[in-house]
Parts: C-alpha cells; sequence; structure tokens
C-alpha cells in the first residue's frame, strides 16, 4: 500500500531541540510555490543538507517550472546531518519533504539532482531513509518512481542500478514532459513497469532497464551497453538543450531561508555554456552550446529579485560570466 502523503511535522518537532542548526527541518519557508490540492506530487532532492541545497540553482529553476504546471506540485528535499538522521531512525520517522514534511515515500515521483559522482551514497542515504528500495528492480507499484539528472549523469552507468530513469542534458522541458506524461498514464491506470518503460519515449531520457550490458565484442572490461533485444528504444541517448534560454525565467530564487546559507545572496544565471573548450572542465562541454540572456532581461531580474527576496547582494551566475557579450552595459 502507498505510504499516504500527510503533514508529519509533529514526528520531528520534538527531536529539533536535540540536534544542531534545527533551522535546517522547519518548513513552510517564505515563497515556497508547492500547491496542497494538487494531484500530482514530486519530490525534488539534493544530495546535501539545507544549507547546500536552497542556493542549488538547478533546484530552483525546475522547482519553479513544475509548480507553474497545472495540477502538478513540486517540494524540495535534502540529506539530513547524521545526528538528525541517525534521531529520525531511531524514532522510526521515515525521509520527510521540507515544504509539506509529507513522506518521500508517498510522491508520486523523486527527483534526484547529482552534482557530482560522490554524492551519489547520500542518495543511498535518502532512499534508505525514505523506505524506498535501493535497486530499481526491487521497486513495486507502491513505491514513487526514482529519477536522476544533472551535470554528473552523462556517465550513468556506475549508478545506474539505482534510478528508474535518467534525464540527460538541461532538465528544464525533459522533467516536466516526464510528470506530465507519468502523470497522464498513472490516471489510465498503467503498471508501474510499462510507465518507466514509456518515459524512454520522451527525449533525452535513458531508462536503464530497457539496456544491457554486453561483452562479445572489444570493448573495455566494463563492456558496453545496447538496447534490450525486443526493445525500441535509441541505442544513443543524446542529451537534451534549452535553445531558447532567453525564454526561461532567469529569476529562479523564491524561498526565503530560515537559515545561513553557503551562497547567500541573490543568483541570476546570465550565461550558459561556454566557448573557451578547455579540456580539463567538464562542465565547459556539457553545457554547450553558449546561450546569454539580454542586457535588459538581466538588470530587470536584479532589481525584481532584490525586491523580492529582500537580498542586498547579487550574483551574475555563468561558467565565465565576463565572456558576457554586454557584460559592461549590464555592470
Amino acid at each position: 500500500m502507498r505510504v499516504p502523503y500527510q503533514d508529519c511535522f509533529h514526528l520531528i518537532e520534538p527531536l529539533l531541540a536535540k540536534v544542531e542548526k534545527p533551522s535546517r527541518y522547519i518548513d513552510h519557508e517564505w515563497g515556497t510555490l508547492s500547491k496542497a490540492d494538487a494531484d500530482y506530487r514530486c519530490c525534488m532532492i539534493y544530495p546535501d543538507v539545507y544549507e547546500v541545497v536552497l542556493p542549488n540553482q538547478g533546484i530552483a529553476i525546475l522547482y519553479n517550472i513544475l509548480n507553474q504546471a497545472e495540477g502538478i506540485s513540486c517540494e524540495r528535499g535534502y540529506v539530513p546531518w547524521p545526528d538528525m538522521g541517525d534521531a529520525m531512525r531511531e524514532a522510526g520517522i521515515p525521509l520527510l519533504s521540507l515544504e509539506g514534511a509529507a513522506p518521500v515515500a508517498s510522491f508520486d515521483i523523486v527527483g534526484m539532482h547529482v552534482p557530482h559522482e560522490m554524492a551519489v551514497t547520500n542518495f543511498l542515504e535518502a532512499l534508505d531513509l525514505a523506505g524506498i528500495p535501493l535497486l530499481a528492480a526491487d521497486r513495486t507499484e507502491d513505491d514513487p518512481i526514482i529519477v536522476a539528472g544533472g551535470p554528473s549523469v552523462y556517465n550513468p552507468e556506475p549508478y545506474a542500478a539505482f534510478f528508474d530513469a535518467i534525464l540527460i542534458g538541461e532538465g528544464e522541458e525533459s522533467l516536466l514532459e516526464i510528470c506530465q506524461l507519468h502523470r497522464r498514464l498513472r490516471d489510465e491506470g498503467v503498471p508501474r513497469a510499462q510507465i518507466v518503460e514509456r518515459f524512454a519515449t520522451v527525449s533525452g531520457t535513458y531508462v536503464p532497464s530497457l539496456y544491457e550490458v554486453r561483452y562479445d565484442e572489444p570493448c573495455s572490461p566494463h563492456g558496453y551497453t545496447v538496447p534490450r533485444e525486443g526493445k525500441d528504444v535509441p541505442p544513443v541517448v543524446y542529451k537534451r538543450v534549452v535553445e531558447d534560454f532567453g525564454a526561461t525565467n532567469p529569476l529562479s530564487q523564491s524561498c526565503v531561508p530560515y537559515a545561513q546559507l553557503v551562497h547567500d545572496r541573490l543568483s541570476i544565471e546570465i550565461l550558459r555554456g561556454c566557448a573557451r573548450g578547455c579540456r580539463f572542465c567538464q562542465a565547459g562541454m556539457t553545457y554547450r552550446p553558449v546561450r546569454e540572456r539580454s542586457a535588459d532581461q538581466i538588470v530587470s531580474s536584479v532589481i525584481q529579485g532584490l525586491e523580492k527576496t529582500g537580498y542586498d547582494e547579487v550574483s551574475l551566475t555563468s561558467l565565465s560570466t565576463t565572456d558576457h557579450s554586454c557584460i559592461r552595459d549590464v555592470l
């Protein structure tokens, strides 16, 4: 039976006086966007503590996009500090979302942002604390679908067994398409396994269960991955790219935190991609092609963001901000 969606803040409230930085676990920040009356729920999890999660622009961008969609509510989650994690296990409390303090296992879909490979062990901690089977093959109809995305999914095989689907490339469009497809198929009564298989029809989506590793040709000791026999899926999954970057919302931040963050300021992404081509830089390759916002859009977003959030500092973020063609005008 699926875990019910319900506010469980009363369960963790007695623990707050016993753990470091209890402000990490207080829900209902000012500026949250989740919708109580939605019939489809997504939880976005970043594999770190609250003060690292909240400044992440990738999570903020997707959080805004999903909550603007009709009938979809997106909440955020993160991995508690070891003292809180231990206390929750001892008390039998599962991992909860931030906005609604609801069990992560009660959501329809759980999205996990992969910022770097070493964060994957934190995902296993999150899944274990949530009571969700670690391996995709062990999940049942009552478990949420677990998807991954982010800058470090371009070589997904080392951790593909933990995710039902992996979104390669930029997720502004693909994650919304996945959620809308899942919602429609769920309402039609389609079984979970078939829903996951249908995810492969969304461009940029890698569904590990539809592929297998072979060693029958000259290859590395790790083999090579091909579609399973009888599965009509692409042999190569190409990354998704947002073509009209200027049409996206530059002001992704909406939530005002309860605690000081590692990057405690307004952030506006002014440029995506990098033309320098440094061979040591992964992001410089994966975020190509180069796209930038207009100077007017940047300045108006900064003014609006400072008014809405109360910050008095702003970061103009990109891989190489001074490469923006209008940076002098912006400053």
